[in-house]
C-alpha cells in the first residue's frame, strides 16, 4: 500500500491510497477533527474500493495514521465510528487498536432506509497505544 501524506496539514486533509502492484486509486483515510472533537481528538476514517478490499490496507493504513498522530503530531485520542452491522470495518478498527466504547442510534447519512440505525463508536488514547507498544505490555 502506498498513502500520499500531506504532514504539514496531516489533521485537515484527506489521504489516497493506491494499490501498490497497480499503482491505481484504492481508496482515501481521513485524520482529522471531528464534528465535536476535544483538543487533540482525531476522527479516523477510511473508504477502500471493493476491489482491494480483504487485503490488509485498510488496517495498515488505519495504524500509519494512529502511529504518526501518536508519535509526531500530538494527538491524545482516536475515534472512529462504523454502522453496527459492518463487521468488516468494526474488526479493521480493533485490529488498528481501538477498542469499543459504546453503542447509539442515529441518522445515517446514505443508510438503506434513511432513518435511524445503531451505530458505533470505537477510540484509543494515547496512553494505552503506548501500552500497547511495549514488547512485553509492561507499564513505565
Amino acid at each position: 500500500m502506498e498513502v500520499f501524506l500531506d504532514t504539514q496539514r496531516l489533521l485537515l486533509r484527506r489521504f489516497s491510497m493506491a494499490d501498490a502492484g497497480h499503482r491505481e486509486f484504492a481508496g482515501w483515510f481521513h485524520f482529522r477533527p471531528g464534528q465535536a472533537a476535544a483538543p487533540g481528538e482525531v476522527e479516523l476514517g477510511y473508504r477502500l474500493r471493493k476491489s482491494v478490499w480483504g487485503r490488509g490496507y485498510a488496517t495498515e493504513g488505519s495504524r500509519a495514521l494512529i502511529r504518526m498522530g501518536f508519535a509526531e503530531f500530538g494527538v491524545q485520542r482516536v475515534t472512529a465510528e462504523a454502522m453496527a452491522v459492518n463487521t468488516a470495518s468494526r474488526r479493521v478498527m480493533e485490529k488498528a487498536g481501538l477498542r469499543l466504547v459504546r453503542t447509539f442510534r442515529r441518522p445515517w447519512p446514505h443508510s438503506v432506509n434513511a432513518g435511524q440505525i445503531d451505530a458505533v463508536e470505537y477510540a484509543l488514547d494515547k496512553a494505552d497505544w503506548r501500552q500497547d507498544q511495549r514488547p512485553d505490555g509492561a507499564s513505565d
